[in-house]
Order: structure tokens, then sequence, then C-alpha cells
């Protein structure tokens, strides 16, 4: 019997995020949930955080898609990094950095840190 076998591609992702405005591993864990749950319901991700597990403002993650097809494994891997700098989403965390600055929960220079890793990563365009 010579019966072919179907294989699939694993693409795997590994990327560093970083949360200038969480002050404490519950703020941080917040921020992550959504980055998941983003990933998990749009390209159908598996995610882990990998590394920095006790520090507040930095997660390393690992993203893993799994598809029949090569080239359909790297578009979800390239969507998984849009989604990651989304414009809109960056822009939305900037606008919550000032209105907890207005509310007196973050100092100037948390803010300017915010806004200073959400340039970097417009800047960037996706590309880690």
């Amino acid at each position: 019997m010579n019966a072919s076998v179907a294989s699939g591609w694993v693409a795997i992702l590994t990327c560093e995020l970083h949360f200038p405005e969480a002050h404490s591993l519950k703020e941080k864990r917040q921020h992550l949930r959504s980055a998941k749950a983003q990933l998990q319901s749009r390209v159908g991700a598996s995610v882990a955080e990998v590394d920095h597990h006790d520090v507040w403002q930095r997660a390393r993650i690992t993203v893993a898609c799994v598809a029949r097809e090569h080239r359909e494994a790297e578009r979800l891997l390239d969507e998984a990094e849009r989604q990651l700098d989304d414009p809109v989403l960056l822009e939305g965390r900037l606008e919550e950095a000032e209105r907890r600055l207005e509310a007196g929960e973050i100092s100037q220079d948390e803010l300017d840190a915010i806004e200073e890793d959400v340039v970097l990563r417009l800047m960037r365009g996706g590309k880690r």
C-alpha cells in the first residue's frame, strides 16, 4: 500500500513586547492577555509568554501558526506581526497613557517613554 501522507507547516515567531505604562505584573498581564487574544482570534495563533515572567514592562512571546502550505504559514506570521504593531492599537495605547497622565496616574517621564516606544514601533512598520 502506497498511501501519501499530507504534511503541514508550523511557523514560529518570537518577539519582545514592551509595556512602559505597566506598573505591576497585574497591569502587564492585562496588556499581554489582550495581545494574545487578538493573535488567537485574528490569525488562529497559539501564543505563550516564554521569558521575562517577573518583569513588569517586558515580555517575550512565541507565536505559532499551523497551515497546509508554506506560503499560508508565512502569511499568518506576517499578519501576526502587523497585529502587534497595528497603528490603531498603538494610537489607543498612547491615548490611554495621556488620559492616565491627566488623571495623575503616571508622570510626564512615563508618558514620554510610552510615546517613544509607540513612535519606534510605528517607524519599524511591523519589521522585527
